[in-house]
C-alpha cells in the first residue's frame, strides 16, 4: 500500500501515542525484516498482535483521525483469495512516518509466532542466516513454511476468505 493512501498522516496526542506504543509492546510480537534481518530505513514494522485488542486499537486510531486498512487476506495474481499468514485480520496504518502492520492472531496463533521467532533466532548463527537477511524471497519462503507448521489457522473458514472481504475504515470520509 502506498503512503499516499493514508495521507494526511495524523499526529497523535502524546497520551494516545504512549497508549498505542504500550499496547503494541504488551500485546504484539515484532516479526518480519525488522526482527529477522534484511530491513532498510524504509521497511515497515510488522507485529503479530493479539486479536483481543483489535477493537481498542481501531477505536484509538479513529479517535485520533488515523486512517487504516483492515484486510482479511489478499487476492493473488490469479484472483484467488489467500491468507498465508493464518491470521484473523491485518491492520495497516502510518504513525509518524512509520508504516505499522498489526497482523492479528488468537492466543494459539500468538504462541505459534513466538515459536516462529525462536526458530528464526536459532538460525542466526548458521550458514543460512546470510540468506535470511539478504534474500527476501528466501526469508518469506522460510517464514511461510514455519507459519504453516507452527501457527494454527484462526478459525477463518475458506468460504469467509473467498468472499473477498476487505474492510476499509477511514475516519472523516
Amino acid at each position: 500500500m502506498e503512503n499516499e493512501d493514508f495521507s494526511p498522516v495524523a499526529i497523535m496526542g502524546a497520551g494516545d501515542l504512549k497508549l498505542l506504543r504500550g499496547m503494541i509492546k504488551n500485546y504484539g510480537i515484532l516479526i518480519g525484516s525488522r526482527k529477522w534481518g534484511g530491513s532498510t530505513a524504509n521497511s515497515d514494522w510488522d507485529y503479530a498482535f493479539d486479536n483481543k485488542y483489535t477493537k481498542e486499537i481501531q477505536e484509538l486510531l479513529t479517535r485520533n483521525g488515523v486512517r487504516y486498512d483492515a484486510l482479511y487476506g489478499y487476492e493473488d495474481e490469479n484472483g484467488e483469495w489467500k491468507n498465508t499468514m493464518n491470521n484473523v485480520i491485518s491492520m495497516k496504518f502510518i504513525i509518524r512516518n512509520k508504516i505499522i502492520n498489526l497482523i492479528t492472531y488468537n492466543s494459539k496463533g500468538m504462541k505459534g509466532f513466538r515459536d516462529v521467532n525462536k526458530c528464526m533466532k536459532a538460525l542466526e548463527n548458521t550458514p543460512i542466516a546470510e540468506h535470511i537477511g539478504s534474500d527476501k524471497f528466501c526469508r518469506v519462503a522460510l517464514v511461510e513454511l514455519l507459519i504453516k507448521k507452527l501457527v494454527p489457522e484462526n478459525g477463518e473458514s475458506k468460504s469467509h476468505l473467498q468472499m473477498h472481504i476487505k474492510e476499509q475504515a477511514f475516519n472523516n470520509n
